[in-house]
């Protein structure tokens, strides 16, 4: 259907204002300022025939939308229009006026059927860039005052300040990040200096927060926590845990997303964890079937001089083990002495979860000492914390 903004509108903006296409007396000036409140008396009218009437949705939804990108895209052109005479910018002004009043018009009764993947027109987003940059510092300051994690807070804020350095924006985005700041400034206001992180965390992931710096953020997380636990147990327990949080409906409910074209962060945390979960049930599988082709050979294995009968059971991991070897040889607990002996001694008489049937490798444990990884450091911290705390509650103030 034609309307104001698809010819009238149009003509003005693009021809009669156009410097280079025509050159407009005062005349024409008056007569197109008279017109513009009758124009957008009548757009209203258009969008009530529309919306009040029997048509179907669909196809209300399509002129609706029509108006709306006519709009911006006229917005954006007359925008283009710098350094006018005190006439013509009157002119101006008075057009911006009715294609904003349109839009308002649109977007408070017709919500449902605009588009939201549409960038904003320049001269919307110059506005609502303001709002963003004034929410922004209150949230940075309330941010700080509650010692967040550093890293955390330039995660969140970086989607802010992002906004503000771009040119354009899609509508959907600019909803997102007024919402997100909304709601961040009240969770200030509620939490504590001891739950910041975790509230925050627990929030940004239920609105979908699905930048893919959080996402590894999160991920980091949950391999941190998951290293902390040293029983195999333990660690299914968890990892069962954190698929069932992130599996969980409530966090499908809202269509809200930073980024459409991404996918969402519970999506991406669930496979993350059901991938883990698979590796350590494909291990304890192998380890299962190795335990049954030696009772089935029934062969009797000679020990080797470095081994022992009985061998030591630990739930750390060789590469863990390794590193509190590594950390007793540097605090002088033990002597080094030739090291790939001592290494070869403490392969033969160590037994870890995956290794029960097999033993220890030598040589693995030799490269896993020399090659330190993070997950080890942590898992080897966890452990000396809680013998820390066993020694001063048993030993306390003596």
């Amino acid at each position: 259907m034609r309307t104001h903004t698809t010819y009238t509108l149009r003509t003005l903006i693009l021809n009669d204002m156009n410097e280079e296409k025509h050159k407009m007396t005062r005349q024409e000036i008056g007569t197109w300022t008279a017109m513009l409140p009758e124009i957008t008396k009548e757009m209203f009218d258009t969008i009530c025939f529309f919306t009040n009437s029997i048509f179907q949705r669909s196809l209300v939804g399509r002129q609706i939308r029509q108006i709306q990108h006519e709009c911006i895209t006229l917005l954006d052109h007359v925008d283009k229009y710098q350094n006018l005479p005190p006439i013509v910018d009157a002119l101006k002004s008075a057009v911006i006026k009715c294609l904003d009043q349109v839009l308002e018009k649109i977007e408070s009764d017709c919500s449902t059927y605009l588009d939201y993947e549409i960038l904003m027109p320049s001269l919307h987003l110059k506005r609502e860039k303001i709002a963003v940059e004034s929410d922004m510092n209150l949230l940075v300051l309330a941010l700080k005052n509650l010692a967040a994690d550093r890293k955390l807070q330039k995660l969140i804020i970086e989607c802010m300040t992002d906004l503000l350095k771009s040119a354009r924006c899609y509508y959907y985005r600019m909803i997102y990040v007024k919402k997100l700041q909304e709601s961040l400034i009240q969770l200030c206001k509620k939490t504590t200096k001891a739950g910041i992180d975790d509230d925050l965390m627990t929030h940004l992931l239920a609105l979908n927060y699905n930048t893919v710096g959080f996402v590894k953020y999160y991920q980091q997380k949950v391999a941190n926590e998951l290293a902390a636990c040293i029983e195999e147990e333990a660690q299914f327990e968890y990892l069962n845990l954190c698929e069932n949080n992130f599996g969980n409906p409530h966090y499908r409910k809202s269509a809200l997303s930073y980024d459409l074209k991404l996918r969402r962060v519970n999506h991406i945390l669930h496979d993350f964890v059901r991938l883990e979960l698979n590796i350590r049930h494909k291990r304890v599988a192998l380890a299962r079937e190795h335990l049954r082709a030696a009772e089935l050979k029934q062969v009797t294995v000679v020990p080797k001089p470095t081994s022992c009968t009985y061998k030591i059971r630990t739930g750390l991991s060789v590469s863990a083990l390794a590193y509190f070897i590594k950390l007793m040889i540097k605090a002088r607990v033990i002597e080094p002495g030739v090291r790939t002996e001592l290494l070869a001694f403490m392969a033969g008489i160590f037994q870890t979860p995956h290794c029960a049937s097999t033993g220890i490798s030598a040589n693995s444990l030799g490269v896993k000492y020399n090659n330190v990884v993070q997950t080890s450091v942590t898992t080897v911290r966890v452990l000396l914390v809680r013998m820390l705390k066993l020694l001063d509650d048993e030993y306390c103030g003596v």
